[in-house]
């Protein structure tokens, strides 16, 4: 299971991340691992990102934390801690990201939280549980470095651009085909307007022109700034490749697989 934390703090810049936000991480990190150990929690493989900070907290049969949403019963919980400028509404947000340099424009990624949380939230039960299985497949990829791991969020985007292309009330196997489909082709993928989806927070013209010409592209809903499959930022070949069928079964097989092997065991112990 995962989780993201923004931690938005007044009277932080808006510009020029990388000479302020590494020496703020540095600090922060001691200081969660004193504040979580003072409560009885130990976090472990804490380290310092490029923009955030990351640890996992261990599974614990009870009175800790119990992770099981996305990870399965008893998994660890891998936490990300994000820092962003506190900005004076959606349009000064947006202005900030306009004057800031193409390498900044990443770092606002955390200040649109809450806005990504409304947008799943907003999702019906079928697409949210077919979001935690995506992001269960994802995570039994062996991603050969963080350059080719896919984002939460791009994860969370596919699959409601999947479901966008299907008829009301198809089945989780066809649900599930359709969005490793799609990842498949996310090395060449062409997902420029969310006007048709309802959910885009800005209208097709107010893009930032020089995305368009990006391939891949997929831009975010929230931020006309952004394309969440930047070649800078994330090679999604090895995605395309590991979602191509008939491969893309082989971490759902070996999962059945044990379950089957459990019940076998269930069974004979109960005869």
């Amino acid at each position: 299971a995962a989780a993201e934390i923004v931690l938005f703090v007044r009277q932080l810049p808006y510009r020029n991340f990388p000479q302020w936000l590494p020496h703020i991480l540095d600090t922060l990190l001691p200081v969660l691992e004193s504040q979580l150990a003072s409560v009885g929690i130990k976090a472990e493989r804490c380290r310092v990102e490029k923009d955030h900070l990351r640890f996992s907290l261990p599974a614990t049969d009870g009175g800790g934390v119990k992770a099981g949403v996305a990870g399965g019963e008893g998994s660890d919980l891998f936490v990300k801690v994000f820092i962003s400028p506190v900005f004076r509404g959606p349009e000064h947000r947006l202005e900030c990201i306009k004057a800031a340099s193409i390498a900044d424009r990443p770092y606002f990624f955390p200040a649109f939280v809450k806005e990504r949380s409304d947008l799943i939230g907003r999702q019906p039960s079928s697409a949210k549980k077919l979001i935690l299985l995506t992001a269960w497949w994802a995570s039994k990829q062996n991603w050969s470095s963080p350059l080719n791991a896919p984002s939460d969020w791009l994860l969370e985007l596919t699959v409601v651009h999947a479901r966008g292309q299907l008829a009301e009330g198809v089945g989780i196997a066809d649900s599930v085909t359709r969005v490793m489909e799609v990842l498949a082709s996310m090395d060449r993928a062409k997902v420029s307007s969310w006007a048709d989806s309802g959910i885009a927070g800005y209208g097709s013209e107010d893009i930032w022109k020089p995305l368009l010409g990006h391939e891949p592209l997929f831009m975010d809903p929230l931020n006309p700034y952004a394309n969440l499959a930047d070649a800078a930022h994330f090679d999604a070949r090895e995605l395309a490749a590991a979602a191509e069928a008939p491969g893309c079964t082989l971490a759902f097989r070996r999962e059945a697989a044990k379950w089957l092997l459990r019940a076998a065991a269930d069974s004979g112990g109960g005869g």
